[in-house]
């Protein structure tokens, strides 16, 4: 049997705030929903949250001085749903504040549902550290069952084929270990549509593995900081600055996304997968900032944050950075990720969707039995049913240049499915087109 292959990979992480003064992030005391008993029987206060849930770094208790960087402009290179820490985890954070199944967890919520799951399962025991990532658990299934259909849940040449990744946009950073006011912006976009400066200048095009380019792009990816990357000109302004601009900070060259109030469901980060667009609720985004020399080399980061080459101990400055070890993490509704998923092509050389393949009914019971978690984070604890799923991703980013603005007509994206619609509930009666 022919293989077919679908694309599975985070493609854009678009950065958005659906009401006004949300700030993304995470946050620490405040974390979790407090239900109103919070003391135990001799009165004495209970903690809120998990006390060894694996959450982002605080903020620097004090700031590098130094003048702010131009804004720094990087694309993903590399995105890992199933990838797992240095520690041997799955990626992700702890989402609710409970650990659920440790024994550890003495916090107020540690004997209470985080949701009821469906069928009345038991509730599926968190990664060490509280970690949520029923994502990839489920992943682990899709792939098993996916041989037995000839499907290939991998496709890893969109992002090195320029066809699509999101940009990172970091702005007001002052290029050292620590600063506790940056800005963050994350911008899809479709492809690399200019030749990069190396290239024109002689500098040789990279070779098109199977890439299919054409002469008007998109063209391959080099991730040496040259690529010009489009971008949706609905995320930017006139003037190229990020319209969605989100508060974090920098912590030993730890960039978190980490002041967000949990209570507020509005607090949400689009992802996109196929053609679909969808949310991702209290969303969690760190990565570790790695400065580079004048020739794209790493540099060595001194315990006091001072930056050096390798084999010296003489201060200097960086004249780059990248992105590695990074993490985002959050909710992502059941009815939403059934429909992204429909909507992916099986091939693209024809117009064979997943909505009307057999494989997806197998998806779709892997998908509801996995069930985790609430879309709405101020329903936890409270005996709501779990209509959504945790997720933690890993990804690398690289320098990059922000490119013409370009938005992929309709004809060109996957659009075979473009209505379809399903949720766990239509067990029986099946998605509706």
């Amino acid at each position: 049997m022919q293989r077919a292959r679908m694309s599975f990979a985070l493609l854009a992480l678009a950065a958005s705030v659906v009401a006004c003064h949300v700030i993304l992030g995470i946050g620490d005391e405040d974390f979790r929903y407090i239900a109103p008993e919070s003391q135990d029987a001799a009165g004495e206060d209970v903690p809120a949250r998990c006390p060894v849930g694996h959450v982002p770094p605080e903020p620097p208790t004090g700031a590098d001085l130094g003048k702010n960087l131009p804004s720094l402009v990087f694309a993903l290179s590399h995105v890992d749903f199933l990838a797992k820490t240095d520690g041997g985890t799955i990626a992700g954070y702890d989402l609710d504040g409970k650990c659920t199944c440790d024994a550890r967890d003495t916090s107020s919520n540690a004997a209470r549902r985080t949701c009821v799951p469906p069928d009345a399962a038991d509730e599926p025991c968190d990664e060490d550290g509280g970690v949520d990532n029923a994502l990839a658990r489920a992943l682990r299934q899709f792939t098993t069952v996916a041989e037995a259909f000839g499907v290939d849940l991998s496709d890893p040449v969109d992002i090195a084929c320029g066809r699509q990744t999101v940009l990172v946009i970091l702005r007001n950073y002052n290029g050292q270990a620590n600063d506790p006011d940056v800005f963050l912006s994350l911008i899809p976009s479709y492809g690399i549509f200019q030749r990069s400066d190396a290239e024109l200048d002689g500098g040789g095009a990279i070779p098109d593995a199977g890439c299919r380019s054409f002469d008007a792009g998109p063209f391959p990816a080099r991730f040496d900081g040259t690529d010009k990357w489009s971008h949706l000109p609905s995320h930017v302004d006139e003037f190229d600055v990020p319209i969605i601009r989100i508060a974090g900070y920098v912590r030993d060259f730890q960039l978190s996304l980490n002041r967000r109030d949990l209570l507020a469901p509005e607090t949400v980060v689009p992802l996109s997968l196929g053609s679909r667009i969808f949310t991702v609720a209290t969303p969690t985004v760190t990565a570790r900032i790695v400065p580079l020399d004048e020739h794209g080399a790493d540099l060595r980061v001194l315990d006091d944050g001072g930056v050096v080459s390798p084999g010296s101990d003489t201060p200097r400055s960086a004249h780059g950075f990248r992105l590695t070890d990074g993490i985002m993490a959050g909710r992502m509704r059941t009815s939403d990720l059934l429909a992204g998923l429909g909507s992916l092509r099986l091939s693209r050389d024809r117009d064979d969707y997943l909505c009307s393949h057999a494989f997806y009914a197998q998806i779709k019971d892997v998908l509801c039995s996995s069930v985790d978690t609430t879309s709405r984070p101020d329903l936890d604890f409270m005996g709501h049913a779990c209509d959504a799923v945790s997720l933690g991703v890993r990804f690398e980013a690289t320098r990059a240049l922000l490119g013409q603005a370009y938005e992929p007509p309709e004809d060109a994206t996957d659009a075979g499915c473009e209505s379809f619609q399903d949720d766990c509930m239509r067990r029986a009666a099946g998605p509706t087109r």
